[in-house]
């Protein structure tokens, strides 16, 4: 169980710190708690409620698709993992590509970063830069170097700190990522670096349709090279790479297919363009779809069918037992599916939102009460969701790897896991995340900045 190690080592000093913390210091942290983290702000033309629930499904997603993925190291054999996998009915496909969720991540990040950016150019005519560097850095370090610092607790000073703190941990060698999953937060944390300048840079249509035409024909054809040129990936599929034990093989796809920024490009240039169209196009859009409605139906659920299609591409299959349709569409699924898809989920995105004159069932399901507080946690829960998933499988489990799993197993495992790693959001939120808003910085730098005048 390697792969655990990690997360076996954070649970270990989590639960090391906590047996060192005075109970009584906690709960006066906490005491204070009020419900915000429950309840979601109203409604208004900035906030866009359906846009929780992508989010609390896509960590979902994550974490279900994670609880699958590490079965294979606490099993005592490959073999019964892959007869596992290829045992998950046809429903449950989407299982073995829960990893898209991650896309939708993308497509998200980059939807709701464009309309604030998109937003301010057109009322201002300028982006305040420091200003969103300066959001996005609270957003996202302070939780991100507790992480950290957690692992420099377990195991000490350790120099690959450097490349994981400052965002190109998924550009040099995999092996140096102390947090293996958050790969996607240096792709994120690149997309925000260069978005606001190329918004700046790009002034007219024109220019910007371009460069994402051309992006997206570079990230296509990085694919291509990457997976056509390694012989191995030619004759093996994914699971048969994890199977031999093959590390450099492994590493390859990773570092070349999986977490490049190159590859994973298209789904923050879907999610700005869509983005831009809710924007700046958004009564045309509306108007066009109030024309269209039986169009944009027939396109949503075609939409829904091909990215069906794409979840269910079993790429945990080996080679040497698929058919030939199989494997073509293992193939097709290698080069396009993560475009494709990313690509559908920015167009469902654009229709669940047009304005309608009555609210679309998928609209209020999206925007679900339930769904709300999720969405709120989710980026603690994506941090730290393989703790609690190693946590999950030893109470399942014990210590002992395993021969077989049940279905049941799986989702209690992946259940588990979902609601640990919810329960620790809750006290992120207050114990981290609080107190590193952007409006509260503001006001303490405020703050001084009137003493010092005083």
């Amino acid at each position: 169980m390697q792969f655990f190690m990690p997360a076996q080592n954070l649970a270990k000093v989590l639960v090391a710190t906590s047996n060192d913390l005075a109970t009584p210091t906690i709960f006066n942290t906490i005491r204070p708690i009020n419900m915000r983290f429950f309840l979601r702000p109203q409604a208004s033309c900035q906030y866009l409620a359906p846009l929780d629930g992508v989010r609390a499904i896509a960590v979902m997603l994550v974490i279900t698709f994670h609880a699958y993925f590490f079965l294979q190291y606490g099993m005592a054999e490959m073999s019964n993992f892959i007869e596992f996998s290829n045992s998950l009915p046809a429903v449950l496909s989407w299982v073995r590509r829960g990893d898209l969720g991650v896309d939708l991540f993308f497509v998200l990040s980059a939807f709701l970063i464009g309309s604030q950016l998109f937003c301010e150019n057109y009322q201002t005519d300028h982006i305040c830069l420091k200003r969103f560097y300066l959001k996005r850095f609270l957003r996202i370090y302070p939780i991100y170097l507790f992480a950290l610092g957690i692992h420099v607790a377990s195991k000490g000073w350790d120099p690959a700190l450097l490349g994981n703190i400052f965002a190109f941990n998924n550009l040099v060698n995999l092996e140096n990522i102390i947090i293996p999953w958050s790969w996607s937060l240096s792709v994120e944390i690149q997309f925000y670096a260069v978005f606001p300048l190329l918004i700046l840079a790009l002034t007219r249509t024109s220019q910007a349709v371009f460069f994402a035409a051309i992006v997206i024909l570079f990230s296509l054809t990085w694919t291509s090279y990457f997976y056509f040129t390694n012989p191995v990936l030619q004759t093996q599929s994914v699971i048969d790479v994890i199977a031999n034990k093959d590390k450099a093989t492994q590493i390859y796809y990773m570092q070349y297919l999986y977490v490049s920024p190159a590859v994973r490009a298209p789904a923050f240039i879907f999610g700005a363009a869509a983005a831009w169209l809710w924007n700046n196009k958004r009564e045309a859009c509306t108007s066009y779809y109030q024309r269209h409605k039986k169009l944009f139906l027939i396109g949503s659920i075609a939409a829904i069918a091909i990215m069906a299609v794409i979840s269910s591409v079993n790429i945990y299959q080996p080679k040497t037992t698929m058919s030939t349709v199989q494997n073509t569409l293992y193939t097709l699924n290698m080069l396009f599916g993560r475009t494709l898809f990313a690509l559908l989920a920015a167009g469902l995105l654009l229709v669940v939102l047009i304005p309608k004159q009555q609210v679309s069932f998928p609209s209020r399901l999206l925007s679900s009460k339930w769904l709300f507080p999720i969405a709120r946690g989710s980026y603690s829960m994506y941090l730290f969701h393989p703790i609690f998933l190693f946590a999950a499988f030893a109470l399942l489990f014990g210590e002992q790897k395993i021969n077989q799993v049940s279905l049941t197993q799986l989702f209690a495992l992946a259940g588990l896991g979902i609601l640990f790693s919810f329960v620790f959001s809750i006290f992120t939120y207050y114990l981290i995340e609080k107190w590193f808003t952007f409006s509260r910085i503001a006001h303490f730098i405020d703050s001084k900045k009137s003493t010092v005048d005083a």
